[in-house]
């Protein structure tokens, strides 16, 4: 009874039992579901063992980019001593085992691609943006029987102890098995409950699972990545244009809501272009990098980016506008949206941040009240349009959750209305004109998935934490256009009354090929209106 934990009004019991009685334990009245136990999914794919190349490296300056930001991994731990000894605090938890040697070069691989991303050998590597925790929960305790209750535990336990204290936070672990649509994981509900407030960036390894069957969805990420308040991060198998999903990455669809699985995808490796990570083996003289493959390199390579705009922008982005700011940057370069998500990250840290000349991107961030709606506006300048005109809206929220509930699970919601001409209103039978312009369809069912993929309601799109689309307009149909956010709230499924405020940030972009001065043209219009966000510091992506 001491390893039973409660979850909102969830309560999960461990329990060990034989095949026959089992049937009889399902029929007490209170129980949801049983299920096995699960086991702590296997960390990299074994295809990638027959690669044995090593390269020595030179590690940079015990400096960073930025002091400021506090981040930590959870995973396996680091050796001791170890090479990345300059950028890392290890914390080991009271009563952890001795550490596995195997999670040890896990933990270090892991922690080898937030600070310094996909290695290149013969290449130097370049300054680690900020210093990081790396929490051991992984000791050599190989009893399946609790494993899979310690180590969450020792997760959670850590958050715990430090509120509010971490801007970025990764996990490459979990259990070993599919979402369901029907039931929510001890691991599911516990992340996205801590993680409602958000103002962390918490990525997620989604699962090496993607080469399972696929018919029996055995193929689906994998818990916690299923989260509304975290990045679930799939792998790619490249770095350049040309790349795919790896075919070792657990696909979509997530739950409703939540049903954009994963989130994206960074580069996690493969046997063509493996992922170089520091080797736990190697002298710490003579630092080396070994390849390896997995989505528990991309999540922290996804991880890597977002704290590369805190290095350049500081706290004039939140943690939030951060996370839309990745979805809005990602291209799915056409693939399907269960493979791939919104896309791959973005690992240009300038573009990320920046704009062409014939482009804008302008970011809403604060909290969304109830009871009435906020109004974005699409930024346009006062000098006529030419050619064709992209908008492309990002909108993410942090809401909170009913784990009891998974069939509607979110307690808020938005829905981005989008009135793209303030000349057009439409009439009622007395002639009385709409108190707003006439709406227009932007996100909608087939913006997300194509019906041949995946079938929504409309209705279900306004419970979404994170929705993205594009539309183009020829310059004589548009006129002042604007975004009215409206926040919707919940409990049990049902209506609920003096619901609080939830956060929220919206990034809208604006693309004119025809026009390049475009930027400038909306900067002198909105002078006294938008403030522009200029980089603290100069970061370039080394490949």
């Amino acid at each position: 009874m001491d390893r039973c934990r409660t979850a909102s009004n969830l309560t999960f019991v461990p329990v060990k039992t034989t095949v026959e009685t089992v049937t009889a334990i399902a029929q007490f009245s209170y129980v949801r579901v049983v299920r096995a136990m699960p086991t702590l999914r296997p960390f990299v794919p074994s295809l990638i063992r027959s690669i044995e190349t090593h390269h020595n490296v030179t590690l940079p300056e015990h400096s960073v980019v930025d002091q400021a930001p506090k981040v930590v991994i959870f995973d396996g731990g680091i050796p001791n001593p170890s090479p990345v000894d300059p950028w890392v605090r290890l914390i080991e938890p009271d009563r952890i085992g001795p550490a596995d040697p195997a999670y040890l070069e896990h933990g270090l691989g892991v922690t080898s691609a937030f600070l310094f991303g996909a290695i290149t050998p013969r290449v130097q590597l370049s300054r680690p943006f900020t210093r990081l925790d790396h929490v051991r929960v992984l000791d050599a305790d190989h009893s399946e029987d609790f494993m899979y209750y310690d180590v969450l535990d020792r997760i959670l336990n850590h958050l715990d102890q430090h509120p509010s204290t971490y801007d970025f936070v990764n996990v490459s672990l979990g259990p070993d098995l599919p979402v369901s649509d029907d039931e929510v994981t001890r691991w599911t509900a516990e992340f996205d409950q801590r993680f409602a407030s958000g103002t962390s960036v918490v990525t997620i390894a989604a699962g090496n699972s993607g080469l399972y069957d696929s018919q029996a969805g055995l193929n689906r990420v994998q818990p916690p990545s299923d989260g509304v308040n975290v990045l679930a991060i799939g792998a790619s198998d490249r770095q350049g244009g040309s790349w795919l999903r790896a075919p070792y990455s657990s696909t979509g669809p997530g739950r409703t809501p939540g049903v954009v699985k994963p989130d994206a995808v960074a580069f996690g490796g493969s046997v063509h272009e493996p992922f170089y990570v520091l080797s736990a083996q190697a002298p710490i003289a003579t630092p080396q990098i070994v390849p390896t493959q997995g989505t528990s390199f991309a999540a922290p390579l996804a991880l890597r980016s977002a704290a590369a705009v805190r290095a350049q922008l500081g706290s004039q982005c939140g943690g939030l506008a951060i996370r839309a700011l990745l979805i809005h940057r990602a291209d799915t370069r056409g693939l399907s949206r269960t493979e791939v998500g919104w896309g791959q990250i973005e690992t240009d840290f300038e573009r990320l941040i920046t704009c062409e000349d014939n482009e804008v991107l302008v970011i809403f961030q604060g909290d969304l009240p109830s009871n009435t709606f906020l109004r974005a506006p699409v930024p346009l300048p006062r000098v006529p349009l030419t050619g064709t005109i992209i908008i492309t809206a990002t909108i993410v929220i942090a809401p909170e959750t009913e784990p009891e509930f998974p069939n509607v699970y979110t307690r808020h919601g938005v829905e981005l209305v989008y009135r793209p001409n303030d000349t057009k209103f439409s009439y009622n039978s007395n002639g009385d004109r709409s108190a707003h312009q006439v709406s227009g369809e932007f996100f909608s069912g087939s913006a997300i998935f194509p019906k041949s993929e995946y079938a929504l309601r409309h209705d279900e799109l306004k419970w979404e934490a994170c929705l993205k689309a594009s539309k183009r307009h020829q310059p004589t149909s548009i006129s002042g256009p604007v975004f009215d956010i409206y926040h919707h709230t919940r409990a049990q499924g049902k209506p609920i009354g003096n619901p609080t405020a939830i956060p929220y940030a919206l990034v809208i972009g604006v693309q004119t090929p025809k026009m390049p001065t475009f930027y400038d043209e909306v900067v002198r219009t909105y002078a006294n209106v938008l403030v522009p966000l200029r980089p603290r510091t100069r970061l370039r992506y080394q490949q």
